[in-house]
């Protein structure tokens, strides 16, 4: 099953760490404020809204056409193992994501750097969401795995199994949802380059390894992906509290949408 248990872990270590002054609350709150407008915002969204939902489903669906073709080939590549393919879900995944987080948050509050202290904030946020919307989507699909059906559409409702709990890829919409605030922290092309191309192996390794089709995973990364842009909108200096009002802030219309991906 999907790790999202191992977030409630990190959670603890994350503010354990704070200044005892009032970072604990104020960061707790920041955390709180964000979950319940991301929960709370398709109550919000207009009927134009629903229609760019409906096409991502759309989009999600018909590349399913493609799944088993490209699990033969996948499968047929892998016959002579790859190692970076075979093994980079693993490297770039809880565990470096975690690190990552704790370290830039320790960093922010040792050197007083505020801005490592809101990266920090952020990455633990959009992860957590994430990890949220991306653990209930599997428990209520229950979409088979690769390895445990010949078919891409075999779908076993509400399960818990490791092995009915494929759609969508959580280790590509983590990597996605990781990648997306990192690569705002600078603007050249190159460091957003690398952050996006480290999320997509993720995703080529998670098919390479016949843990996901390839529309587990393309879902996968949308969830982490506007996620994360949601977290960074709502997150921005002087952002409205009123949901309502981040329509203002959001400028791809596509990321008013991601609040209804959700368990």
């Amino acid at each position: 099953m999907f790790k999202n248990s191992f977030y409630w872990v990190i959670l603890f270590c994350f503010f354990s760490i704070a200044n005892v002054d009032g970072q604990i609350k104020s960061d707790l709150k920041n955390i709180f404020e964000t979950s319940k407008d991301y929960f709370g915002y398709p109550a919000h969204l207009s009927s134009e809204d629903y229609q760019k939902l409906g096409l991502i489903f759309l989009s999600t669906s018909s590349s399913s056409l493609i799944d088993k073709e490209l699990k033969n080939f996948s499968q047929a590549e892998s016959k002579t193992t790859n190692p970076l393919l075979s093994n980079f879900d693993s490297y770039y995944h809880i565990e470096f994501m975690s690190a990552s987080i704790l370290g830039l948050y320790f960093y922010g509050n040792l050197a007083d750097n505020d801005e490592s202290k809101k990266l920090a904030v952020n990455l633990l946020s959009s992860s957590l969401l994430t990890g949220i919307s991306t653990l209930g989507l599997k428990i209520l699909f229950g979409r088979s795995r690769p390895y445990e059906s010949a078919s891409q559409y075999e779908f076993n409702w509400f399960e818990f199994e490791d092995r009915y709990l494929s759609f969508p890829s959580g280790h590509t919409s983590l990597a996605f949802s990781f990648s997306t605030i990192m690569a705002e922290q600078n603007k050249t092309f190159l460091w957003k380059s690398f952050w996006f191309s480290a999320a997509a192996l993720v995703g080529v390794s998670r098919i390479y390894n016949n843990q996901h089709w390839f529309s587990d995973v393309l879902f996968g990364a949308v969830i982490g992906y506007l996620t994360a842009k949601f977290v960074l909108s709502h997150n921005k200096k002087d952002s409205p509290s009123n949901p309502m009002d981040l329509n203002k802030e959001l400028n791809s219309p596509t990321n008013n949408i991601v609040f209804t991906i959700r368990f």
